[in-house]
């Protein structure tokens, strides 16, 4: 497994505008059980990104449920303003796992953007940890 690079894990490819409904974006994640996030886009470019977790987390919290389903996904973004760590798929998985373990909690374990040409996808971290262990054994 030794050479591997972000474009050979699994990626995911869920998106949205920035105006689109906090409750649409559940509704994605309650019917793709595996997406790590969502990638939010505004003016077909990225605005930013949330794990599934965050978004879950934030929107169980006190009133958010009565608040946010109603609200654009980007005010969720402006309020947790997640860092996106954006990697090429050419990234070595080595070099990719270094850099996300250093970013700062709770973002740590969130999904990587891989960006092939232009193409974005996420990348789960429970992926690329996966295959920094297997590289390692191999």
């Amino acid at each position: 497994m030794t050479g591997l690079t972000l474009s050979d894990l699994p990626a995911h490819d869920y998106r949205v505008e920035a105006a689109t409904q906090c409750r649409e974006v559940a509704a994605g994640f309650e019917q793709n059980l595996t997406t790590p996030g969502v990638m939010v886009y505004q003016s077909d470019r990225l605005y930013g990104m949330l794990s599934r977790s965050s978004f879950v987390n934030h929107m169980a919290k006190g009133y958010n449920t009565e608040v946010y389903p109603k609200r654009a996904v980007q005010v969720m973004v402006d309020y947790l303003k997640p860092e996106a760590l954006v990697l090429p798929a050419a990234t070595p998985i080595m070099e990719a796992a270094r850099q996300a373990i250093d970013r700062l909690a709770p973002h740590t374990y969130d999904p990587i953007v891989v960006d092939a040409n232009g193409t974005l996808s996420l990348v789960d971290m429970h992926d690329l940890m996966k295959a920094v262990v297997g590289s390692m054994v191999a």
